[in-house]
């Protein structure tokens, strides 16, 4: 007998990649186009430096750059701000956590505008102050920044994490050839209180350990192998949030949720903190370094927040494009390079870092980085810009410890301790 069933229909996140990848193309094919035969152009993972980084190296490390390579990193940052994967845009055209200062303002001031009409209108219905209005816009605006500076953060710890890598490696192993023949990862479930629950099918194997794992570790997707995508906090009348459930149907919480019934928002009495001060007890057990450095002040031996928006600086920029493409070129670049990353992140995060904490930082990054990943400590000394070896620059920690000239005529002495 015939079957006349209708086919399957296909998942919202098969028809989003579908039309992802359309739109994709022909980005990749307009910038592929513009620079045939350059010898980046058939990476795998093509990932983009930001633009302030750019002119900064050409300013003061011009040499890293061959003929033709500053147009082509300029191009590929302003087609695909954080570059391209499989010859698809990383995140779609500027989406993910590192993606370039300048194209997330441009999204962020555009969706702005476009819900502060819509908002101030519902304020003048329920009889709220117009310059209250403008306040209340003014302080979520600065919280979304905040928001978006624990993300890099959390970014930042997360690449150094052992145990992240190792459970990744898993994955990859096991769905790596699915994941490439769907054309995209799997985006964490999420249930909508006033639209529909979207979740994975039963049965499918790829989709509940992508959910465990995306919820175990704070993850709204993986953009590629290489670049996790933290998730943020929603809030609203209608706000999304994490419903996952894992491998033999199990519930995985991704994080604690929080629903206040429209009489608590009278005042600002009740804080968030306090409501969420003891939720941290019940957060899954890898995250307590992250917890414990979060009391750690800058100077500490832990890893304050702003050093960590530096590892995400560091990952992006220098682990992901300038290791990988320009590795012939760092040798003789240090300083250079040093001062460029200096410049670039005054650009893009209005804080200034001095020389030798960068270098530090720099190398404690690379030697976390390449422990988490299980390379051999071999490794770690490998990479000049981070090393303290290259020339280009004066090694400042040995010349600090450089001993005193003695004066002409001086008998010199032997140092305490010696015989």
């Amino acid at each position: 007998m015939e079957d006349k069933r209708l086919p399957e229909k296909p998942s919202e996140a098969a028809l989003a990649a579908r039309l992802a990848g359309m739109m994709g193309n022909s980005i990749w094919e307009e910038f592929a186009a513009r620079h045939p035969g350059h010898r980046f152009i058939q990476l795998e993972d093509l990932y983009s430096l930001s633009v302030p980084l750019i002119d900064a190296i050409k300013r003061r490390a011009g040499n890293v750059f061959a003929d033709g390579d500053e147009s082509f990193e300029l191009e590929l940052a302003r087609a695909a701000p954080a570059g391209f994967f499989r010859k698809q845009p990383v995140g779609g055209k500027g989406n993910w956590t590192a993606a370039s200062p300048e194209e997330v303002k441009q999204i962020n001031e555009k969706a702005a505008r476009a819900q502060a009409k819509i908002r101030a209108k519902q304020a003048i219905e329920v009889g709220m102050d117009p310059e209250d209005f403008r306040s209340a816009l003014d302080r979520e605006s600065n919280l979304t920044r905040l928001m978006h500076e624990r993300q890099e953060s959390y970014f930042g710890w997360l690449v150094t994490q052992r145990e992240y890598w190792d459970e990744l490696e898993v994955l990859k192993k096991a769905h790596e050839g699915e994941i490439t023949a769907r054309g995209a990862f799997p985006a964490l479930a999420r249930y909508y209180p006033h639209f529909h629950w979207v979740r994975p099918a039963d049965g499918d194997i790829l989709e509940q350990e992508f959910q465990a794992f995306y919820a175990k570790w704070g993850l709204d997707t993986l953009l590629t192998w290489d670049v996790p995508r933290p998730l943020l906090p929603t809030i609203g009348p209608a706000a999304d949030f994490p419903a996952v459930v894992g491998p033999e149907g199990r519930g995985v919480l991704a994080g604690p949720a929080l629903y206040a019934p429209w009489y608590f928002l009278r005042d600002e009495s009740l804080h968030i903190a306090d409501l969420f001060r003891t939720a941290k007890f019940y957060a899954p057990s890898m995250l307590g370094d992250w917890f414990k450095q979060a009391g750690q002040r800058e100077g500490s031996k832990g890893v304050g927040s702003e050093r960590l928006r530096n590892y995400c600086f560091l990952y992006r920029n220098f682990h992901l494009v300038l290791r990988r493409r320009y590795a012939d070129r760092l040798k003789d670049n240090l300083g250079k390079l040093v001062s460029a990353f200096i410049e670039a992140i005054e650009v893009e995060q209005g804080r200034v870092v001095g020389f030798q904490s960068l270098q530090r930082l720099c190398r404690k990054f690379e030697a976390a980085l390449a422990t988490a990943q299980g390379k051999p400590a071999s490794d770690q000394k490998a990479h000049p810009v981070c090393s303290g070896q290259a020339t280009g620059a004066v090694d400042h920690r040995n010349a600090e410890r450089r001993p005193r000239a003695q004066p002409t005529g001086a008998v010199k002495r032997p140092s305490k301790g010696r015989r």
